[in-house]
């Protein structure tokens, strides 16, 4: 039994070793995808009505406005998704939210127009319950007055891609959609830019 034990010692070893390799080498593909990237903004895409128009699920989303809203500011609203006539997600949001599912799970943004920061959420749909939230790096802490920010959201069966385009800067950033650590990060732009 002891040379067996010396013999897969090693092994298990050299195994953790080619698995975190592995892992590493992801992570750097993410990050080297984000250096290379070239910024992408869409207004269009920057909106909860473009999510749910790419939305191709057999679950009825509702998308409750709230009747206190007053001009100039966004809309505020409740994002519902329907299974059997149950409620099995509810989120309060506005109209700049954006969402994608994938394989049963929901990422949506959580941020505030008028402030600087983004987090990306997970929720799995089946089990009703939150898997994680990441605070993005984003362009970082900003002190402001006055302020806008939008994000636009998407996501493939590995990572959520999101575009942030705030009032002092443009980035881009890439979220492992199991762990929701940020695998990759750039900003584009520093400084102020009027909407």
């Amino acid at each position: 039994m002891k040379s067996l034990t010396c013999w897969f010692a090693p092994l298990l070893l050299l195994m953790c070793g080619v698995l975190s390799t592995f892992a590493q080498g992801t992570q750097l593909d993410h990050q080297k995808a984000a250096d290379s990237a070239k910024f992408e903004w869409s207004k269009e895409q920057a909106s909860i009505l473009y999510s749910l128009s790419q939305y191709s699920g057999s679950d009825e989303i509702h998308l409750i406005y709230d009747p206190k809203w007053r001009s100039g500011r966004p809309v505020p609203l409740t994002i519902r998704i329907v299974r059997g006539g149950k409620v099995i997600f509810s989120q309060r949001g506005h109209e700049a939210t954006v969402f994608k599912v994938v394989a049963n799970i929901i990422y949506y943004a959580d941020f505030l127009p008028g402030a600087s920061g983004c987090a990306v959420v997970a929720y799995d749909l089946k089990k009703q319950k939150r898997l994680w939230r990441n605070n993005l790096q984003g362009v970082g802490p900003v002190y402001h007055s006055k302020y806008f920010n939008s994000v636009t959201l998407n996501a493939d069966d590995n990572v959520v891609v999101v575009h942030g385009h705030e009032m002092v800067g443009d980035y881009v950033e890439y979220v492992d959609m199991k762990s929701g650590k940020t695998v990759g990060h750039r900003v584009f732009r520093r400084g102020y830019t009027p909407e």
